[in-house]
């Protein structure tokens, strides 16, 4: 019985230890850089929603619009007017917990953030369309376990 006592306290240690790998700062930072990355290159690279779908068009009259005023008729998302140069892409900001329990991404422009509800949740235009984008595809979700298994393989390696 103690022989088993021991073996379990011993397997609490080391699974506290493992969860030490997730409450750290570096780690936090590097999963929000990679989420932040993935929406933005599937987003403006591939135009592709988070299901891996591509953007519905923007209505006819719109796109000619955009098309008059030099903004191009596809869907792009970047939305480069909001203040100066930033898009709201480059608003996609992030604050790591004090306790490192977790890490919380976010839109740091008030406009960015508007516009980043009207298509992501609650629709873009008088037709409300919806271009869902903020989120993980699931090729990013098969990317960032391979982050995270890749880290807890180093952890366990050398610390294990």
């Amino acid at each position: 019985m103690a022989d088993q006592d021991s073996h379990n306290k011993e397997r609490i240690e080391r699974l506290k230890r493992i969860t030490e790998i997730f409450q750290d700062a570096p780690f936090l930072q590097r999963i929000a850089l990679a989420y932040t990355t993935f929406v933005r290159e599937r987003t403006i690279q591939k135009n592709l929603d988070v299901n891996e779908i591509p953007f519905k068009d923007y209505s006819k009259p719109y796109a000619r619009k955009r098309e008059l005023a030099g903004l191009g008729s596809d869907v792009d998302l970047i939305f480069s007017r909001l203040s100066g140069t930033d898009t709201m892409m480059d608003s996609i900001d992030d604050i790591i917990f004090k306790d490192l329990s977790g890490v919380q991404l976010f839109f740091s422009n008030a406009r960015a953030k508007e516009l980043a509800g009207y298509h992501n949740i609650k629709g873009a235009g008088k037709s409300k369309v919806i271009r869902q984008f903020w989120g993980l595809s699931p090729a990013d979700k098969d990317k960032l376990d391979t982050i995270v298994g890749d880290q807890s393989d180093d952890y366990l390696t050398t610390q294990l």
